[in-house]
């Protein structure tokens, strides 16, 4: 197959993906079922007839819920309320947009890689971080680092519902470290980096996905970080120490 049939198989819309996925065991059951069908008497016939209705329903809900769970267009909010688990295929999903074929390790003593992409002539990795409120420090860009090279990847990607640390902002600059930080993931039907390192590293609401700035009101002991989407909202939140990982 050619890198451009590949790369448009890759970008084929999610939902024919999930359908062919589960499609097929659901006609390996719909045939043995239609096998004892036509073998069998009016009641069975009946009783047959039912469960081909229930299996065609769960079909259409179990695609429907992985459509949702792994679809782009998310708001932070909803990335930061998925499971570890879910986060991860999002971030699967996405980089399959993007042309890549994508193995989710899925396995503990992973040294911290959670995706294995390869493209022609390419091989990275991924580590994903779904924080609230948690920021990554240099420490876990440090180890994502050793990571690319033990496992002999040309780049790394970093994907987290935070931000990153200016102490690990500028010991990333300059290194084959992408960064999709809570800012990236944050606007509205952007295409994701493939190349060039983003990362904000403010802190975003957890409401709206804009970012927060330092206010500070009469009558309120120091100062408070507020949603810069005032008055259309209203988020608050303490000023807090980063609290690094």
């Amino acid at each position: 197959m050619t890198d451009g049939r590949r790369r448009a198989k890759a970008r084929a819309p999610l939902e024919v993906a999930v359908a062919r996925a589960l499609t097929a065991p659901l006609l390996c059951v719909a045939a043995m079922l239609y096998a004892v069908y036509a073998l069998g008497g009016p009641d069975t016939r009946a009783y047959l007839a039912g469960t081909l209705l229930l299996l065609a329903a769960a079909w259409a809900l179990a695609v429907r819920r992985l459509i949702v769970r792994r679809a782009a267009g998310k708001t932070l909010a909803q990335l930061q309320a998925l499971e570890p688990a879910d986060f991860e295929a999002w971030t699967a999903a996405r980089f399959r947009e993007l042309g890549y074929r994508v193995r989710i390790t899925g396995a503990a003593g992973d040294h911290g890689v959670d995706l294995v992409l390869e493209a022609p002539g390419e091989l990275a990795i991924v580590q994903c971080k779904r924080y609230r409120s948690r920021v990554v420090g240099e420490a876990a860009l440090r180890d994502l680092y050793g990571a690319m090279h033990d496992s002999g990847a040309t780049r790394a990607f970093l994907v987290t519902t935070g931000r990153l640390t200016r102490a690990a902002l500028a010991w990333a600059a300059g290194k084959p470290i992408v960064v999709w930080d809570g800012a990236v993931l944050a606007r509205p039907a952007a295409p994701f980096p493939r190349d060039g390192g983003t990362a904000g590293g403010q802190p975003l609401c957890p409401r709206c996905g804009a970012p927060l700035v330092e206010r500070r009101m009469p009558g309120v002991d120091g100062p408070f970080l507020g949603c810069s989407r005032h008055p259309r909202c209203r988020h608050t939140q303490p000023v807090e120490a980063d609290r690094t990982l």
